[in-house]
């Protein structure tokens, strides 16, 4: 199941507990899950690698971690990591060309 959560999703703030429980109510709404078949789920949660979503302490990945589901795993926006990679190759002069090309 694919859920894309979406701001209009999050109309009582961006709060991490907000976004957890927001979170929760469309996998259960949704997807037809019970508390019990969250907790025994392993899910994947992808997200953008701000420090709401994928902060160590805490965050939404990690409250889910510690509170709904010990099988969760996050996975950070392949959008963002493909940024991050190309950011850290436009030193090379090579690359920084090519950049430039296909702007």
């Amino acid at each position: 199941m694919l859920i894309l959560l979406t701001l209009e999703h999050l109309v009582e703030g961006g709060a991490i507990a907000n976004i957890k429980n927001v979170i929760l109510v469309i996998l259960i709404t949704y997807g037809g899950l019970i508390d019990e078949q969250i907790f025994e789920s392993v899910m994947c949660l992808g997200v953008d690698g701000v420090v709401t979503f994928q902060g160590v302490r805490l965050a939404v990945t990690t409250l889910m971690r510690t509170q709904q589901t010990t099988f969760l795993i996050g996975i950070h926006c392949m959008a963002y990591r493909m940024n991050f990679f190309l950011q850290s190759l436009s030193s090379m002069p090579m690359v920084s060309k090519l950049k430039d090309l296909l702007q």
